[in-house]
């Protein structure tokens, strides 16, 4: 991807479940996006990799599945921050490729797909009972939330930089990603959509020569 873009990726490391359930993660992709304000902060003693090569006021947050759901998180936690506490990095732009939603109620895809190769809809049960909150069901916000809505903060922060929602439509997830983008639209959030009939859920992962064209979108997207 790094080479298809092109762009300097900073894979991002965080704890997981079920030693660590949510917010974890979310609070780890702020801190994520920290480290990379603290490299811009202080170039002499930063990782030269970034500090020769990266330009710091074009920084994009992107996350794949449960990364792209960690995405949504992390703007909603930098917005608490404030923007004066990122500087000199700036925001640009979010990018969730397929995110990993969910909800009590089955949607027709999980239903359709309901024992899929890569991700069945008993794994991503699991998956959601091991992260969310002891006691809470797939209707909690970290899930699902569309349960909700968004606040007016919540809304301004998605709004800060331009968005990008990338979505497969052989995943599983497809439906309750366009659950998702209803909630974006609905609530004035301007996002672009990168929609590929044919993508099933991680499938940049499996067969990547496949994917030319979604790194084509992200590419367009970024510059």
């Amino acid at each position: 991807m790094a080479r298809e873009l092109p762009a300097v990726i900073v894979s991002v490391d965080y704890r997981l479940a079920p030693e660590h359930r949510l917010p974890a993660a979310f609070e780890d992709a702020v801190e994520a996006v920290l480290w990379v304000k603290n490299q811009a902060s202080d170039k002499s003693n930063g990782e030269p990799w970034l500090t020769n090569y990266v330009d710091f006021s074009k920084c994009f947050i992107m996350g794949s599945s449960a990364g792209g759901t960690m995405v949504h998180y992390a703007a909603l936690g930098l917005q608490k921050l404030g923007s004066d506490q990122l500087q000199p990095i700036k925001i640009s732009g979010l990018i969730l490729n397929q995110p990993f939603f969910g909800s009590v109620e089955r949607t027709a895809s999980e239903l359709r797909m309901l024992n899929d190769q890569i991700l069945p809809l008993a794994l991503t049960d699991l998956m959601w009972e091991l992260s969310l909150p002891i006691g809470a069901d797939r209707d909690h916000e970290y899930c699902n939330p569309m349960v909700k809505g968004l606040s007016e903060s919540e809304i301004e922060a998605l709004n800060s930089q331009k968005c990008l929602v990338c979505v497969g439509g052989k995943d599983l997830l497809v439906d309750t990603e366009k659950v998702y983008m209803k909630m974006l639209e609905e609530s004035g959030v301007k996002f672009e959509t990168y929609y590929d009939e044919k993508a099933y859920h991680a499938i940049e992962l499996v067969e990547p020569e496949k994917c030319l064209n979604l790194f084509k979108a992200i590419r367009d997207f970024l510059y």
